[in-house]
C-alpha cells in the first residue's frame, strides 16, 4: 500500500483540498474539452467496484437540445442545461443486487468523478431527481437492462456564486464505537412495524411516514430542516414555487398592508423565499427579524438574500429552541407565520409565545394550508402517502379549528383565503369561499 508521505505530499493538506469540494448549480458558458471529461471518467475507473464486475456505464452529454430534453423530463434542475457537460450514470442489472452492491459501485464511481473534476478546477453537482428513467433511457438509447441512477453536471463555476459549503453533521452525530448510538434528534419517527423493507419505501410511497409535528417534536424538526435546506444551493430565486409564487406575493402584500412600521418577525423562513419578498417591500423605518431552529438555515437565508441582490444588514437573526423565542416581552409590532402554524408542535403553547413577544396592539398574520380545500384532497391522496418533505412534517388544518385556537389568545380582526381553485392562484377570497381556499389566512391582534 502506498504511503502518501513517500510522494512528498502532506496527507492532511490533500484531504483538506478534497473536503473543499461542494455542489455548484450555476456554471459559466465556457466549454470543457472532451479530453478533460475523458480524463475524469478514466480516473473513476480506479474506484472500488463489487466483485470487480465494473457494471457502471457513463453517457457524457454536451448537446444542448439533449440537455434541454433531460430538464424537461426531470421537470426541474435547469442547471443541467447550463452545465457544459452532464454525465448520466447507469449500471447493468442482473448482478450483485444483494445489499445493492452494484448501486454502491456506481455511486463510488460518481463521487470519484466529482473529486477528479474538483482537483482539475471544475465544479460539479450530483442530481438524483432526474424524472422518468424510461424516458431518459429512450432519449439516450440506453438499453432497459441498465438502471439510470443520476446525472452529474460538470463545468466552470459561475463568478459570484455562493461559496459556503453545505453544512455537515458533527463527527459525534454520525459515528459510534462498538455499538450503535446516534443523537435522538437525528432519528426520525416512523410508524411502528416489525421491519422496514428498503424496497417498500419510496419518496412518493412511504406507508411508514409520520406527518404529525407533535410526534416529531421540535428537536427532530430542527434537525431535518437544518440539513435538508442545503438540498439546493442558496442562489437567486431558489425555493420559489413556480406554481404558487403568485400566492406568496399575495401573502406578502397582505402582510405589508398590516405592517406599516416598527419591528417585524418572520418565523421559520427555511430557505428565505418569503424573506426576499418581504425585504423588497419593507419600509425604510422597519426592522426585519427572522427566527429559525438552526444556524444552518439562517446562514442559507443570508447567502440567498445576497444572491438576490439584497442587503443582509436589514435582517436581524436569532435561533430559537423548542418553541421558546429569544426575545423580550412586548418586542414586535408584527409577527408573520407563513404556512408555519400547521408545521409546529404544541401550537397552543407557541401561540402564547407569539403573544408574549408582540406589543400590545401588535398583529400576527397567519397563513395556513387548508385541509377543507382542493389542496387538502391532494395532500391526503398524494403528499401524505409519500415521505415527509425537507422543510418538515405538517398536516393542513381545518379553518374552524384554526380560527377557534387563535381566538383563544388573540382578537381576530379578519380572515380570508387565497387560491380557491388551482387556476386561481393568489386570488383573495372572502365569505364562504375563504373556508374552501388552499390557504386560510388570519390577521389577529394582541389585546391586554
Amino acid at each position: 500500500m502506498m504511503d502518501i508521505s513517500e510522494q512528498q505530499l502532506d496527507p492532511e493538506a490533500v484531504l483538506r483540498l478534497l473536503a473543499r469540494r461542494r455542489s455548484v448549480r450555476e456554471f459559466q458558458t465556457k466549454t470543457v474539452d472532451r479530453t478533460i471529461i475523458d480524463a475524469i471518467i478514466n480516473d473513476a475507473r480506479e474506484a472500488p467496484t463489487s466483485c470487480n464486475h465494473q457494471m457502471t456505464h457513463v453517457v457524457a452529454v454536451s448537446d444542448v437540445q439533449t440537455k434541454e430534453a433531460l430538464v424537461a423530463i426531470a421537470g426541474a434542475n435547469k442547471h443541467i442545461v447550463q452545465a457544459p457537460v452532464v454525465l448520466v450514470l447507469c449500471f447493468q442489472k442482473g448482478w450483485n443486487h444483494n445489499k445493492f452492491a452494484v448501486v454502491q459501485s456506481a455511486a463510488i464511481m460518481g463521487y470519484h468523478m466529482c473529486l477528479s473534476a474538483h482537483l482539475r478546477g471544475l465544479a460539479t453537482v450530483w442530481n438524483a431527481g432526474i424524472g422518468n428513467q424510461q424516458k431518459v433511457g429512450e432519449l439516450l438509447h440506453i438499453p432497459n437492462q441498465f438502471e439510470i441512477i443520476g446525472i452529474i453536471c460538470i463545468g466552470y463555476e459561475k463568478e459570484g456564486t455562493a461559496k459556503k459549503k453545505a453544512a455537515r453533521r458533527p463527527l459525534a452525530g454520525i459515528r459510534s464505537w462498538d455499538t450503535f448510538h446516534r443523537p435522538a434528534a437525528s432519528i426520525y419517527p416512523l410508524k411502528k412495524a416489525a421491519s422496514y423493507p428498503y424496497d417498500a419505501i419510496r419518496i412518493d410511497n412511504n406507508t411508514f411516514s409520520i406527518f404529525s409535528p407533535d410526534v416529531w417534536g421540535w428537536d427532530r424538526i430542527a434537525d431535518l430542516r437544518s440539513v435538508a435546506v442545503y438540498s439546493k444551493s442558496p442562489i437567486k430565486g431558489v425555493y420559489l414555487s413556480r406554481r404558487f409564487e403568485k400566492e406568496m406575493d399575495a401573502e406578502v402584500a397582505e402582510l405589508m398592508s398590516q405592517h406599516t412600521s416598527g419591528k417585524l418577525l418572520e418565523v421559520m423562513p427555511y430557505g428565505g423565499s418569503y424573506t426576499t419578498k418581504i425585504l423588497q417591500a419593507l419600509q425604510e423605518d422597519s426592522e426585519l427579524h427572522i427566527a429559525e431552529l438552526s444556524q444552518n438555515n439562517i446562514d442559507f437565508v443570508e447567502e440567498r438574500v445576497q444572491q438576490d441582490g439584497l442587503h443582509t444588514e436589514r435582517i436581524q437573526t436569532a435561533v430559537f429552541e423548542r418553541g421558546i423565542l429569544p426575545y423580550a416581552d412586548n418586542f414586535f409590532d408584527t409577527v408573520f407565520l407563513p404556512q408555519v402554524y400547521e408545521s409546529i408542535p404544541r401550537r397552543h403553547d407557541f401561540l402564547k409565545e407569539i403573544h408574549r413577544v408582540l406589543k400590545p396592539g401588535g398583529r400576527v398574520v397567519c397563513t395556513i394550508r387548508n385541509m377543507f380545500s382542493w389542496f387538502g384532497v391532494y395532500y391526503l391522496k398524494r403528499e401524505r402517502r409519500g415521505q415527509v418533505k425537507n422543510f418538515g412534517p405538517y398536516i393542513p388544518r381545518m379553518p374552524f379549528f384554526s380560527k377557534r385556537a387563535i381566538a383563544h389568545i388573540f382578537h381576530i380582526e379578519s380572515d380570508f383565503g387565497f387560491t380557491l381553485l388551482p387556476n386561481l392562484v393568489g386570488k383573495k377570497e372572502t365569505g364562504l369561499a375563504k373556508q374552501c381556499s388552499r390557504l386560510y389566512c388570519i390577521v389577529a391582534k394582541k389585546i391586554l
